[in-house]
C-alpha cells in the first residue's frame, strides 16, 4: 500500500518494485546490505536517507524496513518512510541561530569584562590624585565592589547552569 503522502504515487507504482531502485546509485549497495540484514535477521531496521522524490527534489526520510514473514521466513519487505526534510531544515536553522547567539554572548562577555577592567583602572587613576584618606578608602572600596562584580560576571559566564552558581566557591 502506498499512501498519497509520497508525492501522489499509486499502489501500482510502488507495490512490487525493487526497493533499492528507489535510491540513487551511490546509496544502493548500503540499501541492499540493509535489506540483506533485514531478511537474514527477520527484524526491522530504521535508517536515514536523502533521496530524490518522484519529481527529482532531494528530500530527507527516516525509513523503517520490516520483513514480511511467511512460515517464519522473510519473503518480502515493507517500507515506511517519514519525510523529515522540514524537521531537518528547522534543526539546521536552530543550530545556526544557536551558533550565532554563542558568538554574540562571547562578544557581550568580553565587552562587559573590558568595561569593568577599564572602570577599575579609572578608579585607580582617580585614587592617585586624592590625598584625603577617607575618600581614598571609599575609592578602594568602590574598586573592590567593581572587582567583585567582575568575578560574579566571570563565574556566570563560565557556568553551565545560569540559574545558580556556587557561592562558596565565589567567596
Amino acid at each position: 500500500f502506498a499512501n498519497r503522502t509520497y508525492e501522489g504515487l499509486t499502489n501500482d507504482q510502488v507495490v512490487g518494485t525493487e526497493l533499492a531502485g528507489w535510491f540513487p546509485e551511490p546509496q544502493r549497495p548500503a540499501v541492499q546490505s540493509l535489506l540483506n540484514r533485514v531478511f537474514t535477521s527477520g527484524r526491522a531496521e530504521t535508517s536515514k536517507y536523502t533521496i530524490p522524490n518522484p519529481q527529482g527534489e532531494m528530500r530527507s526520510y527516516t525509513t523503517t524496513i520490516a520483513p514480511i514473514l511467511v512460515d517464519g521466513r522473510a519473503t518480502a519487505a515493507a517500507l515506511t518512510a517519514i519525510d523529515t526534510t522540514g524537521r531537518q531544515k528547522a534543526e539546521e536553522q536552530l543550530k545556526a541561530a544557536l551558533a550565532e547567539k554563542e558568538v554574540l554572548l562571547k562578544e557581550v562577555h568580553h565587552r562587559v569584562k573590558n568595561n569593568l577592567i577599564a572602570l577599575t583602572y579609572l578608579i585607580e587613576m582617580q585614587a592617585e590624585t586624592v590625598e584625603d584618606s577617607e575618600v581614598l578608602d571609599e575609592l578602594e572600596a568602590l574598586q573592590g565592589r567593581v572587582k567583585a562584580m567582575g568575578l560574579v560576571h566571570e563565574k556566570l559566564y563560565r557556568t553551565e547552569n545560569l540559574d545558580q552558581i556556587d557561592f562558596g566557591e565565589y567567596l
